[in-house]
């Protein structure tokens, strides 16, 4: 039975160490501010990830990169597209054209 507790807690761990392990296969590096944020920097394509427990946010500077992300990243892990962010955690997101708003509500 202690082994199978101990297994649970360590399994986020582990979830999170692989995630780690693919998205730098993908070009990623996390933030030294913030060890959930993952940032994607190549030529003139940026993209950011953040993973906030069961929930991963991601914004790239264009469609085609962003779909090739979450392609790849629905290949390695089951994930559901839940369509454009517009609210997490009492925060209102509103998209434009060239900037990104975070509100609270």
């Amino acid at each position: 039975m202690r082994k199978s507790l101990y297994g649970i807690k360590q399994s986020p761990c582990s979830w999170y160490q692989r995630f780690i392990e693919f998205v730098s296969t993908l070009g990623f590096s996390y933030s030294v501010c913030d060890h959930s944020l993952f940032i994607y920097h190549s030529s003139n394509d940026v993209a950011y990830i953040l993973l906030y427990v069961d929930a991963i946010i991601l914004n790239a500077s264009s469609d085609t990169l962003l779909r090739s992300i979450m392609f790849k990243l629905n290949y390695e892990f089951a994930m559901k597209y839940l369509g454009p962010l517009s609210n997490f955690h009492d925060i209102s997101v509103t998209r434009h054209s060239s900037c990104i708003f975070f509100l609270p509500t």
